[in-house]
């Protein structure tokens, strides 16, 4: 039987674009149109049987590009998709009962996300190999186009989060994922425990949609206000552009940063009209919510979109300072506790900013728009400009490196007096 064939010019897209996450798009045209997708010298081709599959095949292609053209939408859960090669960095405790933050002893293992280095405190420092590689990471995301509209330093304590290393406990990372555990702070009160004070309290759910014709992924965020569920916004997806992470001991935490870049909320009709579609499946109140998730949105969306992870949060915001060691005065921190349901039960999540962090990444990507250049992943960025330079990086490092520590005694603390 003859092979049929047709071409889709790629213009601005890139073979990413066409294949999606995990081949995630054109498996999907695949499975549709019955037949093969692949890239070639600027042009996406879809091969099948039959004359009726390769039009299909094409159409859903074009359709998928022009949405994601339209939407300047690229799924970019990690830094692969901005032309910059995943790296994660960790740095190992001096010992394995010490607090993280340094380390003298062996050379750890290398993986395929990255190198380990155990350079001790020098690590941290604005000459250290951590700090050029966040500072390069931040001047790389302010010249990525499209552009963002906020860029962010976040950071997460856990522990079967990230590495169970020999040197850092007795429970395999296997066993730690077994039942989705969390290893939790203490909570701060109200007298800030930890030198932070509550800012606030909201509930929230974010559902996960998927418009199956186009393959765009839909993150609609609700509210509830009383007896009712109200549409907040579409967001888009995140891109992380980079990761350090802080080894703990045996019982202490460990911490992750990741700089991540966010685009503007959709304000597309297309993605407005998926989110009016989640607030009528869920009938605008929290009960309707739980009806919706349960019934797993089946025969309450429309034919074309499928209910992808749904969950709901409720979130304190505590505010306060945090003494960072060298000389440096009290660093501002934010710290977001949220305990989640989705469904696989309820646990909670802890993310720390650090305010000063973040408004220095602002005026570097004011900058980087202002002055224009870079392109898509585009390299360098800023110029010579001295914004979110290795002083602002080892600074931001060190800061994450005192939560740490802070963290970890307040843990040690509570497990004596228990």
């Amino acid at each position: 039987m003859a092979l049929h064939r047709a071409t889709v010019p790629l213009g601005s897209a890139t073979a990413g674009d066409v294949h999606g996450r995990r081949r995630v798009n054109s498996n999907w045209i695949c499975r549709n149109a019955g037949g093969n997708v692949k890239v070639e010298d600027g042009v996406a081709v879809f091969e099948g049987d039959s004359a009726a599959s390769v039009q299909r095949g094409a159409e859903l292609l074009r359709d998928q590009l022009e949405a994601a053209k339209r939407l300047a939408y690229y799924d970019e859960t990690s830094a692969a998709g901005t032309r910059r090669r995943e790296q994660q960095y960790v740095l190992a405790p001096a010992s394995a009962g010490g607090a993280a933050g340094g380390s003298a002893g062996a050379a750890l293992p290398k993986t395929r996300l990255g190198a380990f280095f155990t350079a001790g405190d020098a690590a941290l420092e604005p000459t250290g190999p951590l700090a050029a590689e966040l500072s390069a990471a931040a001047r790389t995301a302010a010249a990525h186009t499209p552009r963002f509209s906020a860029l962010k330093l976040m950071f997460n304590p856990g522990k079967q989060l990230f590495f169970n290393l020999p040197s850092t406990g007795l429970v395999t990372l296997g066993q730690l994922q077994v039942g989705r555990p969390r290893t939790l702070l203490p909570l701060p009160g109200p007298d800030g425990g930890m030198g932070l004070k509550a800012a606030g309290t909201r509930s929230a759910a974010t559902v996960h949609v998927i418009d199956q014709r186009l393959n765009i992924h839909y993150k609609v965020v609700l509210g509830f206000e009383g007896e009712r569920a109200v549409l907040r916004r579409v967001e888009s997806s995140l891109s992380r552009f980079h990761f350090t992470v802080l080894l703990g001991g045996p019982l202490q935490l460990d911490l992750r940063a990741k700089l991540v870049g966010k685009h503007a909320d959709w304000q597309d009709e297309g993605a407005q009209a998926v989110a009016r579609a989640v607030v009528a499946a869920c009938g605008g109140t929290p009960q309707g919510y739980a009806a919706f998730v349960a019934a797993r949105g089946r025969g309450l969306l429309p034919p074309d979109l499928r209910l992808d992870t749904a969950r709901r949060k409720t979130k304190t915001a505590y505010e306060g300072s945090l003494a960072v060691g060298g000389g440096r005065g009290p660093v501002p921190l934010r710290l977001e506790v949220e305990e989640v349901e989705d469904e696989a039960g309820v646990h909670t999540e802890v993310t720390g900013s650090l305010p000063e962090v973040d408004a220095e990444l602002a005026q570097l990507l004011l900058q980087a728009t202002a002055g224009g250049g870079g392109g898509r992943g585009g390299g360098g960025g800023g110029g010579g400009s001295a914004l979110c330079g290795p002083e602002w990086a080892a600074g931001a490092l060190q800061a994450a490196a005192a939560f740490a520590d802070a963290a970890n005694a307040a843990l040690a603390l509570a497990g004596s007096e228990a």
